[in-house]
């Protein structure tokens, strides 16, 4: 999915914040994966977005509203294949990164106009992490080690091979 449409936050709200295994403040919004629990809106409504809920999506809270606990019904991302849900997020420059198994996350929040969006673009695809904790983050070079041995990426997305270790 590279283009979301733009997306007017509504005053309609999750009745359970996500339970996370991962998650990061992102310019005053909370993104969230490797969710557990509870995962449709509430019991007394029936949102046909549910049906997505718990298949690897990682989810962000209100763009509009300043609360991190606020999380929007709409507000979540389903990668293409299950087994690509983030394991960690990492900043990088003006962006996140979000890492999963087999793949790499590039997260963006866009603006047009009045309204914002998040742009998400699986890269990378096969150079994934190899546990949720082999990533940091050094100056504009995110590190982190995959089955391939271990890799640098920037913000700009570019992937590069680390030969040699002090």
């Amino acid at each position: 999915m590279i283009y979301q449409d733009p997306y007017v936050d509504r005053s309609i709200f999750d009745e359970n914040m996500p339970k996370a295994g991962t998650a990061i403040e992102f310019d005053g919004i909370l993104l969230t994966s490797n969710i557990s629990g509870i995962t449709n809106t509430s019991a007394a409504e029936d949102n046909p977005l549910d049906k997505y809920r718990g298949l690897g999506e990682f989810r962000w809270s209100s763009m509009a509203e300043s609360n991190p606990e606020l999380f929007p019904p709409e507000n979540f991302f389903v990668p293409s294949k299950i087994t690509n849900q983030v394991l960690s997020f990492e900043r990088s420059g003006g962006s996140v990164l979000g890492f999963s198994s087999n793949s790499i996350m590039h997260i963006s929040r866009e603006f047009s106009g009045v309204s914002s969006y998040m742009k998400i673009l699986p890269i990378h695809t096969g150079y994934g992490l190899v546990t949720q904790k082999a990533v940091q983050s050094v100056g504009p070079f995110t590190y982190y080690i995959n089955d391939k041995g271990i890799k640098s990426v920037d913000a700009q997305a570019r992937l590069d091979s680390l030969h040699v270790a002090d």
